[in-house]
């Protein structure tokens, strides 16, 4: 619960080690069910983007960007066009860029990011949880959130138990993939 003042902070590192955990970060964050009003177009290029944004921050910051880094980033027009037409990851797609487009594709990712907004504050200021450290300990971890909140931090809830599924299969020798 990251409004709870005793919470550990989610680590963004910790999700962002190869790329198809970056996909499952993503996915998780801009997790909605579909309706008539979802437009694949934007979604998958909202999505594919984020993906482009975890991938030049890990390029650039490694360990060194948070939660609000990517949220101020992810939702600034601004910034993120620089972000993208200056990382050597970024400069292809940025080459396709076409103004109005991108700015319906930024609209989207905030559309999406705008719930976690507070969440990844309180997260930025807490101590930061290591599932790793967790894993090798004899603790217990209680995944929570406020009333008001659940619906949007479920996603994020089951991203950190999926990670944790893995971590544990792995270490067993068996493939996460498998279960």
């Amino acid at each position: 619960n990251p409004f709870d003042r005793f919470a550990w902070a989610l680590d963004p590192h910790e999700f962002t080690g190869d790329p198809t955990k970056i996909v499952r970060l993503v996915a998780a964050l801009t997790y909605r069910r579909r309706d008539a009003r979802s437009d694949d177009f934007f979604d998958n290029t909202a999505r594919s983007y984020l993906v482009l944004l975890v991938k030049i921050l890990q390029s650039i910051k490694k360990d060194a960007w948070g939660w609000r880094t990517f949220y101020h980033l992810a939702t600034s027009y601004d910034l993120l066009e620089r972000v993208v037409k200056a990382s050597p990851l970024g400069r292809a797609k940025a080459g396709s860029i076409v103004k109005k487009t991108f700015a319906g594709v930024v609209a989207t990712i905030d559309s999406w990011l705008s719930e976690y907004e507070s969440a990844f504050a309180c997260w930025e200021r807490s101590p930061k949880l290591s599932l790793e450290r967790f894993l090798r300990g004899r603790g217990i971890l209680i995944v929570s959130a406020p009333e008001d909140q659940i619906e949007v931090l479920r996603q994020i809830a089951r991203l950190v138990l999926r990670v944790v599924k893995d971590r544990l299969l792995a270490d067993t020798g068996r493939d996460p993939r498998s279960s």
